[in-house]
């Protein structure tokens, strides 16, 4: 029996969504229910939809905030979900802090302009319940992604970047083809959770977080990332994964679709 493949909300043609992610989700809507669907690499391709969509639906809240800002502030959808570690402050807007394990929500932050590094929740948010990680761990599986490193703690390292900081406590990984990278596990009230930073660009990185026993991971296609050394090794259309299991961070490799 086949498995029952859920349709996901269209959100391609959403006037809301940036024309970069709007092309993305548009080619990615063809690799999954098109006529010529790929299915090796449909789950993969399902969860970048889902992770655009959910940028999506953040931005759309974020829009009545942004017209009174001003229009033309840029960003992508994926940057205006972001978690608000920023310096400077000065509007108040709502963003969760994952620095403040303290509070269980992260308190109520104020940002500054929309420049430096912005922070975007990545693949799995917090709370995310054991069937949708199972769920995930599972689809991985069935693509059968190529393991390509396994990264361990710089205890020497320091952020590239002097637009932004790691977020909260997390610790310095050694770097992926120049990517910086960070993880780290803390405790949010009576839950143990794991989180891993990834930062594509300067201006732009994604923190996903999740329990500990499913581990955190986020999920990249390599267009996003300006090293070229990624798109010559692995393929201008494939995913990268990066999941961080407690201990070590390991790098998985989708390759695109032939």
């Amino acid at each position: 029996m086949s498995a029952l493949r859920i349709r996901p909300t269209r959100v391609c043609d959403d006037a809301r969504v940036p024309e970069q992610d709007r092309r993305e989700l548009r080619e990615l809507w063809e690799r999954v229910y098109g006529r010529d669907a790929d299915a090796a690499g449909a789950a993969i391709a399902l969860q970048r939809i889902e992770h655009l969509q959910r940028a999506a639906t953040a931005a759309s809240h974020d829009a009545p905030a942004d017209a009174d800002q001003g229009a033309g502030t840029g960003g992508t959808g994926s940057e205006r979900a972001d978690l608000g570690i920023v310096p400077g402050a000065s509007t108040p807007t709502k963003e969760r802090d994952i620095s403040s394990p303290s509070t269980p929500d992260g308190p109520v932050r104020s940002s500054g302009q929309r420049s430096g590094l912005r922070w975007a929740v990545g693949a799995a948010a917090v709370g995310l319940i054991a069937g949708g990680a199972a769920l995930a761990s599972w689809t991985w599986a069935r693509v059968d992604p190529l393991q390509v490193a396994t990264l361990a703690v710089d205890p020497d390292g320091e952020w590239p970047f002097e637009s932004g900081r790691i977020p909260g406590d997390l610790q310095r990984f050694e770097d992926f083809h120049g990517i910086p990278i960070a993880a780290g596990t803390r405790q949010r009230g009576d839950v143990s959770e794991v989180c891993i930073a990834v930062s594509p660009t300067e201006n732009y990185g994604t923190v996903s977080c999740d329990v500990a026993a499913f581990g955190a991971r986020t999920i990249h296609s390599v267009g996003e990332f300006p090293a070229s050394a990624l798109s010559d090794r692995f393929g201008a259309g494939a995913f990268v994964e990066f999941a961080y299991d407690g201990r070590h961070v390991i790098v998985r490799v989708s390759p695109p679709r032939s």
